[in-house]
């Protein structure tokens, strides 16, 4: 009987001894931050529901191989650029990862997108405060698998800097670099070769997450965003312009023409939030749910055949349908990205017509813009918080 205890404790010591070494063996800590990082993206993919069962299937191969080949493309940047720090590059990384993967999870439970420059470009610190109960509740228990490798990694990196940090050569670094480039985007290439191109009117984030997995979506993001932004300061060619001229010269009126059916009167318009069509009309036992509105229906023009057009603006993205009649930006808030646009809206053709127009709203007035945003589109006063007294919370 001792003697067996003998052994079971000398396998212990060997199994200690070992692992004390692996904490001083730099390869260990790099297959560690590959196998971290791999497993939280493939979790983002599933838990999300981008990528679905069967795990193996070819499509979620091609994003297995993707995914794996852009971590290691970015390890052979860390590898080329540090000597040094760079087990405090790779972990800074992880930790960038991290927090990108957390904010994906969070706003695409939300949203069901994966966030993207124009989203990150609108979020300050008022709004992230203002929404900060809303983002809280989004978390789950089981998220706490994208820290959980944090603590080991950190302590990891503290031990080795501690026994010293072999120094590499230059030329040992740009070879290193280069066959991690070369294998990571061998690996990348035979995936998106793989990968179906489908109809570009399907092509999403969420597209392409679920092909080439979700770091590479924020890579193709970046790219998208940077060609748009060209294009956008390129502007409009005269013979675009000709086009939309012509076209819009040439348009037929349909449907009825209420010009001048309001000359005169006040105009007063209530957004409410988040209130659909089937309440309007409608009773619980007998009592009318909107009984003011269904009163106003009978003494106004009402319009029921109406479809909401918001994106990544939400409310602002109503208020820019109401006042302009434009559609939303594709990404972000048209109240963020193009406030400084020229528009032609409610308020400036009311202002023509020597109505004097003021916008109402009891919250703070960065919230989505709005300050910036009211004067461009053209409205005399903006009423926001500052004006009320805060004296009663539903």
């Amino acid at each position: 009987m001792g003697e067996v205890i003998v052994k079971k404790g000398a396998k212990l010591k060997d199994l200690i001894k070992s692992l004390t070494k692996s904490f001083n063996n730099e390869s260990f800590y790099w297959v560690y931050f590959f196998i971290s990082i791999m497993l939280k993206c493939l979790y983002f993919q599933f838990t999300t529901q981008i990528s679905r069962p069967p795990a193996f299937s070819l499509e979620n191969v091609a994003m297995y191989i993707s995914t794996a080949s852009t971590i290691i493309i970015i390890a052979s940047i860390i590898i080329l650029i540090f000597n040094s720090g760079r087990l405090k590059a790779l972990f800074a990384t992880n930790l960038i990862i991290t927090a990108l993967l957390v904010c994906d999870t969070n706003f695409f439970r939300y949203y069901y997108g994966i966030i993207t420059i124009p989203v990150l470009l609108q979020v300050d610190i008022k709004l992230a405060g203002s929404i900060q109960e809303s983002v809280l509740s989004l978390f789950e228990i089981k998220d706490i698998i994208y820290i959980l490798d944090i603590p080991l990694l950190f302590y990891w990196m503290r031990r080795m800097q501690k026994t010293g940090i072999e120094m590499t050569t230059f030329p040992k670094r740009v070879i290193a670099f280069a066959l991690s480039a070369i294998v990571g985007f061998t690996g990348f290439g035979s995936a998106y070769a793989a990968t179906e191109k489908d109809d570009p009117l399907v092509y999403s984030n969420n597209y392409v997450a679920r092909k080439l997995g979700v770091l590479y979506s924020h890579v193709d993001s970046i790219k998208k965003y940077i060609v748009e932004n060209k294009e956008e300061n390129e502007g409009l060619s005269s013979q675009e312009k000709d086009y939309l001229i012509k076209y819009f010269e040439s348009k037929t009126q349909t449907g009825r023409n209420y010009k001048g059916v309001a000359k005169g009167k006040n105009l007063i318009v209530v957004q409410v939030e988040a209130l659909q069509q089937f309440l309007i009309g409608s009773k619980i036992n007998g009592v009318e749910i909107t009984p003011n509105l269904n009163k106003l229906i009978q003494e106004s023009l009402y319009f029921d055949n109406i479809y909401y057009q918001v994106a990544g603006g939400n409310t602002s993205d109503a208020e820019l349908l109401l006042n302009t009649s434009l559609y939303p930006a594709e990404e972000g808030a048209a109240y963020i990205r193009f406030a400084k646009n020229k528009y032609y809206s409610l308020p400036q053709a009311l202002g023509e017509l020597g109505y004097n127009t003021y916008a109402l709203h009891a919250f703070t007035s960065k919230f989505w813009n709005r300050t910036e945003m009211y004067k461009t589109l053209g409205f005399d006063k903006f009423i926001d918080d500052s004006y009320y007294v805060m004296d009663e919370f539903a």
